[in-house]
């Protein structure tokens, strides 16, 4: 069995076990201000069908990766809980695709110092770029 990235809620426990899913909820939380603009929510879209191939439920998804992002205190908590699910299953390859997928709804609205400071975490918790 695949391990899931978890954290609870008052009330919930969240399990997701898809990077493609866990990717979703980053690009969702790295928008400033929390909330993603129209223009960063059609990227996302559009990222979740030609990149992740989730041509045909990608509402479902996208409201399921809405929800657990509601359920995270921030950016630096959710990349720091899905880093061991992205170290395990993705390859080195893909590791930096997905860092240029959260840039890339990074740059729709900035990206300010906070986004890049985050993507500079989320990059060493992925083994791509040198602590310190």
């Amino acid at each position: 069995m695949p391990r899931r990235a978890r954290w609870s809620g008052p009330r919930r426990c969240v399990a997701i076990d898809d990077p493609r899913d866990a990717a979703t909820v980053l690009t969702l939380l790295i928008p400033r201000g929390r909330d993603p603009t129209a223009r960063q929510i059609a990227a996302i879209e559009e990222i979740m069908r030609v990149v992740f191939g989730f041509d045909h439920d990608v509402n479902e998804r996208l409201t399921h990766a809405r929800f657990i992002a509601s359920r995270a205190q921030n950016f630096a908590q959710a990349a720091g809980l899905f880093a061991d699910l992205f170290n395990k299953r993705l390859t080195a390859e893909e590791r930096p695709e997905l860092i240029g997928i959260v840039e890339e709804i990074a740059r729709i609205d900035g990206p300010s110092v906070i986004q890049t400071e985050e993507i500079d975490v989320l990059k060493r918790q992925v083994g791509l770029a040198s602590v310190g």
